[in-house]
């Protein structure tokens, strides 16, 4: 800033008035002699500041929120610096009533005094208050002015708001035990005054430790709700509030703590270990928290060698472990493993044992026993297929490669392939806070037949898990989930009821409502109307659960798995639903994988009259590991492919051509029509032996398989293009 100068003073003067300065502004003065030859030195600059005054401009950005029927809060920012004309030591709101735009009483006062760490030295300052004790349904009048040692500055321009309705108090609330699973939560409306209409109840509940509680609205002359599935050892916390046509009131609140017991379920055993000759690295999880029955405080493995004698070893293991090493165990012997969890009542049950083998030493000290993290492997001659090359591998030391039997030499290249992982991460704007890696779910992306990520491979829901899987559908837009195990078989849970059964239920943000069942004779239909509570946006959820695949190995015919196929993509046509459809059995890999492979080659010998099992399943193993786990597995993707067009060369109609479109008659009697007559006439051989002679080398399924595979492998027909090639 240029430095003003007052005109020249009389030699005799000795003092000057210094005029139009700014208010609570530092000064910086001189005074310099001057002669007829000129001016001489300035003095020593004196500093000073001219007084204070009231603030020159009022607060800015005022804003006022109404929170309830008898609160406000108010929100202000400071006065720009060039106005506050001195030290602001705070700010005062006025209030006042109105009615008919006209103030009635005196205005009321709150004030904010500033402490002097609060001083302000910029225009940055943010301030609120919250004003009570008002009445519902007014209108009020809010002003806002700054004030210093001089007094009140400039006040705001007024806000007027309305205070909401009245609402009721709190409840009467009460929860009582019932059942050893269910409670029952009873409650009485609060007393209303002046005229108050209830609307209804608003009931939040759920374990304490588990977050966020579920939410439910009952009606206003509904009084009472049961609560299933409680686990043993939990606290549950209940909230309740009446609402009127002010909105929601006061809440009422009640806990309930269920007794410990001992833990209903076992640990979950992890496959996925580490093997030497020696040791062996385990991991677990804890029960289930439905069967958990109270707090982990210890854990009991207990291990022997297979086929030994007496007791197991027993090993206390504190809670907070997952994972443990047992060492000192004896090179290529098998062991017993199984653990068991306790609370303050007792152990629960031992988890089925699963067994272990340590690796082989020779007597050169090398290990040769085969296992998956140390395998040496190398290439013992390769399969050539129509254009299909594929690796066979063969270990080291291993029996003559002859004695594999060609669907094992098909499995063993397809295990040898390299994975590329294609996770499915749940949206990271929304992870559950508090909860690392809650953006995360065991579920893989997988391409269809001419589209990408048509399908979401995932391992089935388990407890802790089934909020993960409702979002993932949401986020993924999958509104057609097929589940291709039952909920336990042999004895072990497959996959947790991760839907309601009668009544809504509310998966952290999603609430399930379940709208129609349907019995069918190999699956069942259910459909779900899914609401996201945050927005209230619905969409219908259909699951299909196929019900005839056996415990143990697969179906004996492929035809009512076709069908099934078939009807889940018809029902995805019909309603034009673009997103992917989400497959699970328990791991998400073995029968999830079938379906999946079984869905791309019935697509394309629609389209293009073409077979190609082994590159089909080879890709998919691209996309996600183990896809097709088993050699049965893979021999009935055979078999159901084989069905399709041998028990259809014409094109007549069946369960899948019904409902997954009717192909021309070249492109599905390819096998019959184009296959040279000698491959026939072997095809009868088979089956004639097969039939008539039940000691015959050549069974059925073995004719049909190996014949199949050599025919599908090295026969290869593009119908469209009316072409064969050989190999």
């Amino acid at each position: 800033m240029e430095p003003m100068e007052e005109p020249m003073v009389l030699p005799n003067e000795e003092r000057v008035l210094l005029q139009r300065l700014e208010k609570w502004t530092q000064y910086s003065i001189t005074v310099s002699a001057s002669t007829a030859v000129g001016m001489g030195p300035e003095s020593e600059p004196l500093v000073c500041r001219t007084d204070e005054d009231v603030p020159g401009a009022s607060p800015r950005r005022v804003e006022v929120e109404v929170l309830n029927s008898t609160a406000l809060k108010v929100m202000w920012r400071s006065v720009i610096p060039g106005k506050q004309n001195g030290q602001i030591r705070g700010y005062q709101v006025h209030y006042v009533r109105v009615e008919n735009g006209e103030s009635r009483g005196l205005p009321l006062i709150k004030d904010v005094m500033l402490a002097d760490a609060q001083w302000e030295t910029d225009d940055t300052a943010e301030y609120e208050m919250v004003i009570g004790g008002l009445k519902p349904d007014t209108t009020y009048s809010i002003t806002v002015a700054a004030y210093t040692t001089k007094g009140d500055g400039t006040r705001s321009k007024p806000k007027v708001v309305v205070t909401k309705g009245a609402v009721p108090g709190p409840p009467y609330l009460s929860v009582v035990q019932n059942s050893k699973s269910s409670a029952i939560v009873h409650w009485d409306p609060p007393d209303l005054t002046n005229g108050m209409d209830l609307q209804g109840f608003r009931l939040q509940f759920g374990r304490k430790d588990v977050s966020p509680l579920a939410t439910l609205e009952f009606a206003p002359q509904e009084r009472q709700y049961s609560v299933g599935n409680i686990h043993r050892g939990a606290t549950y916390l209940f909230k309740i509030s009446a609402k009127s046509r002010g909105g929601f009131g006061e809440e009422a609140v009640a806990e309930l703590t269920i007794p410990e017991n001992s833990p209903g379920g076992y640990p979950q055993m992890n496959e996925g270990s580490n093997i030497t000759c020696c040791s062996v690295q385990l991991s677990w999880s804890p029960p289930v928290l439905a069967e958990r029955n109270g707090v982990i405080t210890e854990y009991t493995l207990a291990y022997k060698e297979a086929g030994a004698g007496g007791s197991p070893l027993e090993l206390r293991l504190p809670p907070n472990l997952s994972s443990f090493v047992l060492n000192s165990l004896k090179p290529n012997s098998a062991y017993d493993v199984k653990i068991r969890a306790h609370t303050s009542i007792g152990p629960g049950p031992y988890s089925p044992p699963i067994q272990y083998r340590t690796v082989a030493i020779d007597p050169a000290g090398q290990l040769v026993a085969w296992h998956p993290t140390d395998a040496l492997l190398r290439t013992v001659g390769m399969q050539c297929f129509g254009s299909v090359s594929m690796f066979v591998w063969q270990h080291i030391g291993s029996a003559n490669s002859n004695s594999v039997s060609l669907s094992q030499q098909l499995a063993l290249g397809l295990q040898g392939l390299t994975v590329n992982h294609r996770v499915v991460m749940v949206q990271s704007r929304w992870p559950i806070r508090g909860v690392e890696g809650s953006d995360y779910i065991n579920a893989s992306c997988i391409d269809g037949y001419r589209q990408q990520k048509a399908y979401l491979a995932t391992q089935g829901p388990l407890a802790e898990t089934t909020e993960d899987f409702w979002r993932m559908l949401w986020e993924h837009n999958s509104t057609i989930v097929v589940m291709l195990t039952k909920l336990r078989e042999m004895g072990r849970e497959k996959c947790h009821q991760y839907w309601p059964a009668e009544r809504s239920a509310r998966y952290q943000y999603f609430v399930v409502d379940p709208m129609a069942e349907y019995n069918m004779p190999q699956y069942i239909l259910r459909e779900f109307k899914v609401t996201d509570a945050r927005d209230g946006q619905s969409r219908t959820v259909r699951q299909f659960q196929f019900t005839d695949w056996p415990e143990q190995g697969v179906p004996k015919s492929g035809e009512g798995f076709i069908d099934f196929i078939g009807q889940v993509h018809k029902t995805k046509e019909q309603f034009g639903q673009d997103g992917p459809i989400s497959v699970h059995c328990s791991a998400g890999v073995g029968r999830t994988g079938v379906f999946i492979t079984l869905s791309i080659v019935l697509e394309r010998m629609r389209y293009e009259g073409v077979v190609d099992i082994f590159q089909t399943v080879k890709m998919l193993r691209t996309q996600r590991p183990a896809m097709v786990q088993t050699e049965d597995e893979y021999q009935f993707c055979y078999h159901a492919a084989l069905e399709i067009t041998v028990n259809n060369p014409s094109g007549e109609e069946n369960g899948f051509l019904e409902q997954m479109g009717q192909p021309n008659r070249e492109s599905w009697g390819f096998l019959c029509v184009q296959c040279p007559p000698f491959i026939i006439i072997i095809i009868c051989i088979c089956l004639f032996f097969s039939v008539k002679n039940q000691t015959c080398c050549l069974s059925l399924d073995n004719a049909l398989v190996r014949v199949s595979v050599w025919i599908l492998r090295r026969f290869t027909v593009d119908v469209h293009k009316k072409t064969e090639r050989w190999t």
